[in-house]
């Protein structure tokens, strides 16, 4: 995996996991997690379009790589929301 792929696996895991946390303290209750999901995925697709305005290539391995953390994401705070409860 290149290490471009890599910082979409990255950035995509950390902005569900932030938006999610904020979701948590703002209080979305059971929404938080498909929050943080939706704003992640979003995110991933809005820098594919983005790239691909500028003259570049729409990505689809990017935002596989974008799906997978998104989804580790998604686990982790299902994770830690059970381990709170």
């Amino acid at each position: 995996m290149g290490k471009d792929k890599i910082l979409h696996f990255l950035v995509c895991m950390l902005i569900c996991i932030g938006v999610t946390i904020l979701g948590l303290i703002i209080g979305l209750g059971d929404y938080c997690i498909a929050v943080g999901v939706i704003v992640a995925l979003l995110a991933g697709i809005g820098k594919e379009a983005y790239d691909r305005k500028k003259g570049g290539i729409f990505d689809f391995n990017d935002i596989f790589a974008d799906a997978i953390g998104i989804l580790v994401g998604a686990a982790l705070c299902g994770l830690f929301i059970a381990l709170l409860a």
